[in-house]
């Protein structure tokens, strides 16, 4: 009970603040009440939307994250999926998007300072290195060992990583041989550093062990 009553005199507090606002931003000293009943009505609809986020399973909380990216797309989230597929302009549609907000977020990344970017792409490489490992996890299950949702997402990652392989192949038959030299050492760098870093999580944890 007394948690309830905190949270109305919360409430009441925030309400007050907020009008105290509109008051302070009325020139003549005269408080727009529609205003007010608009911004508590939008602030109180966004936090229930919160609220019932929260309370949604990760299965839940994708559906309604993929219904919000094609809502944003000018898309009808309740379409089959097939007619995406089908529909050339929705394809050019979705790929304008995405070229958007990867060109946002390149301009996003020059403005950071050398501090921001160093955490930037140490976060993005353990994002990475997580999700491979996932996946790596998730390939090597037996079919028989997972769920219908789980085997379909596997068959989508082979056929994703089947098309970046053809494509990394298209593009290494493009290269010059002074190319395709500094190619080669560069995945001979990659994978000399990959290899060091599991051995030093390998060593992290044999001595965790220990200890």
């Amino acid at each position: 009970m007394k948690k309830k009553q905190r949270a109305e005199q919360m409430r009441r507090e925030k309400d007050r603040k907020e009008l105290d606002e509109l008051l302070r931003d009325s020139s003549e000293g005269e408080i727009d009440l529609q205003k007010y009943r608009e911004q508590r009505s939008k602030m109180r609809r966004a936090e229930a939307a919160r609220s019932r986020y929260q309370r949604m399973s990760e299965a839940e909380r994708k559906v309604y994250n993929q219904r919000r990216r094609l809502r944003a797309l000018g898309l009808d989230p309740d379409m089959p999926k097939g007619a995406f597929i089908d529909n050339e302009a929705i394809r050019e549609h979705i790929k304008m998007a995405n070229a958007k907000k990867a060109e946002a977020a390149r301009l996003r990344y020059h403005r950071m300072t050398a501090e921001e970017k160093r955490e930037y792409n140490q976060r993005r490489t353990e994002s990475f290195r997580k999700r491979r490992l996932e996946e790596e996890i998730l390939l090597s299950t037996p079919a028989g060992r997972i769920s219908a949702e789980a085997l379909q997402k596997a068959q989508q990652i082979m056929i994703r990583n089947a098309r970046k392989a053809e494509a990394a192949r298209a593009r290494y038959q493009k290269m010059s041989p002074e190319q395709r030299k500094e190619y080669n050492m560069r995945r001979a760098q990659a994978k000399k550093m990959r290899a060091l870093s599991r051995e030093n999580r390998g060593l992290g944890n044999s001595n965790c062990s220990q200890g």
